[in-house]
This record gives C-alpha cells, sequence and structure tokens, in this order.
C-alpha cells in the first residue's frame, strides 16, 4: 500500500467486534481499590478489582441509590457487570460485581478465609463508592456469599424494602439427587483443584461448546447450537451506539441476540486470559471439600432460621404502607437445571423456607424460568426474563418515597 493511501474499511464483521472490543475495555468494567489488612489472618492489603456498570447516574447528575450488588457464580466475577450492563442500564439500576479471591486482579486467599475476605471487602467498597444501600442478588456459587452477606451485614440492605434475589441457586448435591452434580463429587479433591487449569485446557485445546460441563456455575459459558458465538467469517449485525440514559421503551434499549451473543462470547475469552484460580477454590467450597467453609450455618436449613431470628431482633421498620417491613428473599429455579434437579433440589430448597421457619419476618417467593438451564437462567433480552424481573423490580423499590 503506497503511503499516500487510505487503509481498507473493516469489514462489517470487524467493525463489530472492535466496537464491542472498545467498549468491554470501557473503565466502569475494570475498577479497583484497596482493602487494608484486616486484624485476624490476612495481615496484607489486598488490591481489589471490580465493575461498577449500569445506570450510574441520575439525569440531574446525582448517583443513582438503585444498586445491585451482584453475587456472580464461580467464573464469573467483575464480567457478569459487563455481561449484564445493557440490562441494568435499561431498566435504571446501577450494578456492582467484584472479582472474589483468585479472580482477574484480586490475589488468591486460604480457601477457609474466602468468605470472610467476602465480607470484608463489601463495607469497604461500598464505603469507598458511598453507596448506603443495595440490593442482593445472585447466581449459583454466589448464593453462598449472598447469604452470608444477608447474615453479617443486613444494613447494607434498603431500611425499609429489603430485597434479596437468588438465581438458580447453588444447592449441595447430597440434597439434589442430581446425576451430574452426584459425579463431579465423585472428582478428586486434588482434580477439583486444578480444575480452572481443565477449563483453559479445554477452551484452548478442545472445544468451547464443552464449556457448559465444564465451567458449569458462571453464567458465561457458551451455549451449543444456537447460541455459539459467532465464527471469525460471521456476519454480526450492526450495535447501537452506547446510550446512558433511562428508556422506558426497552426495545430500543436491547442490544440484539446477535450482539449479546457477541458479547458473551468475548467476554469468556477475556475472564479465560485472566487470573481464575479462584475458580478452583469455588468449586471445592461448593462441594465441602476437603471441609465445609460455608459459615456456621453449613446448609440452607440451618440459615433460614438463624436468618429469622436475626430480623426478630433488629428493630421493626415500616414501608410507605404502613406494614412492617420484612426481608423479601426472591429465588429463580431454572426449569432444566441438571446441577440443582428441579423436582428435588429446587424443592428441597424451598422447604428449607417454609412459612413456619421463617417466622412472618421474611416473605418468600419461588418462581421457575421455563426454559433455561442453570447458566442460562441469567441469561436474555430487555424486557424479558428473570433478570428483567429483577432489575425492574429493584428499580421501583428505591424509587418509592420513605414513610413520612
Amino acid at each position: 500500500m503506497a503511503l499516500n493511501e487510505a487503509p481498507a474499511p473493516l469489514s462489517h464483521e470487524d467493525a463489530q467486534q472492535t466496537e464491542m472490543i472498545q467498549h468491554l475495555a470501557d473503565a466502569k468494567f475494570h475498577q479497583s481499590f484497596t482493602l487494608p489488612r484486616s486484624t485476624g489472618r490476612r495481615k496484607q492489603a489486598i488490591r481489589v478489582t471490580y465493575c461498577d456498570a449500569g445506570h450510574q447516574q441520575n439525569s440531574d447528575g446525582t448517583p443513582n441509590d438503585a444498586v445491585v450488588l451482584f453475587c456472580g457464580g464461580m467464573f464469573a466475577g467483575r464480567w457478569v457487570g459487563a455481561l449484564l450492563d445493557k440490562a441494568a442500564l435499561a431498566l435504571g439500576v446501577r450494578i456492582i460485581s467484584v472479582d472474589r479471591p483468585g479472580m482477574g486482579a484480586t490475589p488468591m486467599v486460604d480457601i477457609k478465609d474466602r468468605v470472610q475476605t467476602w465480607l470484608e471487602i463489601v463495607p469497604v467498597l461500598l464505603d469507598h463508592l458511598r453507596i448506603k444501600h443495595v440490593a442482593l442478588v445472585s447466581h449459583s456459587a454466589g448464593t453462598i456469599y449472598l447469604l452470608n452477606t444477608v447474615l453479617y451485614l443486613r444494613d447494607i440492605l434498603h431500611p425499609t424494602r429489603p430485597y434479596v434475589a437468588m438465581l438458580g441457586p447453588w444447592i449441595h448435591h447430597s440434597d439434589t439427587s442430581s446425576m451430574l452434580s452426584s459425579l463431579t463429587a465423585l472428582a478428586p479433591t486434588a482434580a477439583i483443584g486444578n480444575f480452572h487449569h481443565l477449563t483453559k485446557f479445554a477452551m484452548k485445546n478442545i472445544s468451547p461448546t464443552l464449556m457448559p460441563m465444564l465451567a458449569f456455575s458462571s453464567g458465561l459459558t457458551v451455549k451449543i447450537g444456537s447460541s455459539l458465538p459467532f465464527s471469525r467469517s460471521a456476519v454480526v449485525p450492526d450495535l447501537p451506539a452506547s446510550d446512558n440514559s433511562v428508556s422506558g421503551n426497552v426495545a430500543l434499549q436491547d442490544e440484539g441476540d446477535a450482539a449479546r451473543k457477541l458479547r458473551s462470547s468475548m467476554i469468556l475469552d477475556y475472564v479465560m486470559a485472566e487470573n481464575i484460580a479462584g475458580a478452583s477454590q469455588e468449586a471445592l467450597l461448593c462441594l465441602k471439600r476437603p471441609k465445609n467453609h460455608w459459615g456456621v450455618w453449613e446448609n440452607h436449613d440451618k440459615l433460614v432460621p438463624l436468618l429469622a431470628q436475626n430480623e426478630k431482633d433488629r428493630p421493626r421498620s415500616r414501608n410507605a404502607g404502613g406494614k412492617q417491613s420484612n426481608l423479601h428473599v426472591e429465588v429463580f429455579h431454572a426449569e432444566n437445571d441438571r446441577l440443582t434437579n428441579k423436582e428435588a433440589g429446587a424443592k428441597w430448597f424451598d422447604e428449607c423456607w417454609n412459612a413456619d421457619v421463617r417466622g412472618g419476618v421474611i416473605d418468600y417467593q419461588s418462581h421457575t424460568v421455563l426454559g433455561k438451564d442453570h447458566d442460562g437462567i441469567i441469561e436474555g433480552r430487555v424486557g424479558e426474563g428473570a433478570i428483567n424481573d429483577i432489575f425492574t423490580k429493584i428499580a421501583k423499590l428505591f424509587a418509592l418515597e420513605e414513610p413520612s
């Protein structure tokens, strides 16, 4: 090419990929702060990476109060915020997602300290961001962290409209009758401890279509068939221009199936390019290997009574309608969840939250999301699916006026 000759224009596909790369390079997906050393076992300060995305500011420039702290699945970390950024932006919520130890640039800790380190991260991060209250949402392995957050950091929830939602909650294989979970549990502890190496090897050398089996609780897995990421020769429709405002017309805000698949595929590539050693610890934590490090509650049936007692011991506030402000828990099970078994695991989980155990201080709703599996439950077009329902509800809850 001559020096004065204009470069050839990018192909349509390359232009779309370039635009997505530029979007995912946005600083909002790559934030960090320093967690000071603790008085416990962690003697050094650590850097924690996180994402602060979605609808961050109101039209008048004030911070958006409708904040979701998202406890993602095994591989998700801060990248789940990038995955859900468009939905959060369109539906009026700000989403914070964090790289737990051993993910991204957040350093590894001993497995017995994973939950405690998370409980140290959360209040410092919220203080760093000047956020007083959040709604909590989790997916899969993030359930363990969400429930510990509710148990020990209850004050970060809204004072009169406390809300938490769990998507595809993690249930131990002993309570699910799931063949897939039971087979996974048979793997040697040493092998599970190297789960992240196996995952990277499979992605690079075998086939990304195996990822639904290997990356089973990330929410970022590549799907088989119609949901496969586009090849380098595929044609990707135009992506809409970035929009930082909230619109009631969600159809205009949705980026389209092709863009969503491209986004998910590229995010998965980025996750695999970073440190994911923490995912092996997450797998061990989920399987309670070599010991149970979920917390003093050990399992869901022991946790709910503790939460109920906590709620009874708290000063009771009232909402705008004058009703007692119960903790509201909403759960979304996937119809085709091979890890938890809809007929056994989900039923057992819901029974743990029965009315007698909740003691009149916790409201509980359970839903089945049709046609979705364990990872696919957090996917969907803006205006559809469980994420849409959750984000819409949170935006409305935080917009309500306080009682005088």
